[in-house]
């Protein structure tokens, strides 16, 4: 509940600190710039890291439900992360065509 303006400023500074304290989102994430590691499964370029991205975040992918994401996921736990993008193949349901759809869109990283 926004308090009454006592006329010394305070409820609209209370209001804007509320709102992220009257800084930019960008200055609230920091630099600007993209972090080394970024958050879930993605790459520093912005493509999703195959052995690093969530069930939730494959789902996202062209030709990948959650059954297929849930798969590529296990596979990984298994029998250990992808050496390259081609090798998701091991995965039923998952072949040339797809990873077509996908090639500029994911990657694999060494680091885990």
């Amino acid at each position: 509940m926004a308090k009454e303006d006592e006329g010394d400023g305070t409820a609209d500074a209370d209001r804007v600190d509320g709102a992220g304290g009257g800084r930019s989102e960008e200055d609230r994430a920091g630099s600007g710039q993209a972090e080394a590691q970024p958050a879930g499964g993605y790459a520093a370029d912005g493509r999703l890291d195959l052995n690093r991205a969530t069930a939730e975040e494959l789902d996202g992918l062209p030709g990948v439900g959650p059954a297929k994401a849930k798969a590529i996921v296990e596979d990984r736990e298994r029998n250990g992360p992808f050496a390259s993008v081609d090798e998701v193949e091991r995965v039923k349901g998952i072949g040339p065509k797809l990873l077509e759809k996908w090639k500029n869109l994911v990657v694999v990283s060494q680091e885990m």
